[in-house]
């Protein structure tokens, strides 16, 4: 019996060329095999599939870094914490604080009244001559 018979002995054993079939598409030919329920006939090759032109995606298996190296990792940015930590509440002391703690002391010598005058005179005197700076950064700004 030629290949051409057991086709047709296929489908007609079948009934019909579509019951009990199923494509089957295999990786070496990329053709599609229609496997037939009938033990005489022999799958019939329909030809082969257009390629794609890709191959499908292969898998990576990605390892997990070991331990030590995840706990080196949170050890230094908990270093870089607290370093930044300690930098913030460092209070660094410039003119300007030993300037405010001098006139501190000295006012605590004063009797509170002329304390309230004395610490209104300053106020003035720090707003007159900071108003002309803020003129000058209003202008720029506007």
């Amino acid at each position: 019996m030629s290949e051409d018979e057991l086709d047709s002995s296929c489908i007609a054993d079948n009934g019909s060329d579509t019951e009990h079939t199923s494509d089957v598409i295999t990786p070496e030919s990329q053709s599609f095999v229609i496997p037939s329920t009938s033990a005489s006939c022999k799958p019939k090759l329909l030809g082969k599939r257009p390629s794609l032109g890709k191959l499908p995606p292969k898998r990576i298996k990605l390892g997990l870094p070991c331990t030590k190296q995840l706990q080196n990792r949170f050890e230094n940015s908990i270093n870089k914490l607290q370093k930044i930590a300690e930098m913030a509440t460092t209070d660094t002391e410039d003119q300007y604080d030993t300037f405010g703690k001098h006139l501190a002391s000295q006012m605590r010598e004063l009797p509170l009244k002329s304390f309230i005058i004395l610490q209104s005179k300053f106020q003035n005197l720090i707003t007159v001559t900071c108003q002309p700076l803020q003129l000058n950064i209003d202008g720029i700004l506007n």
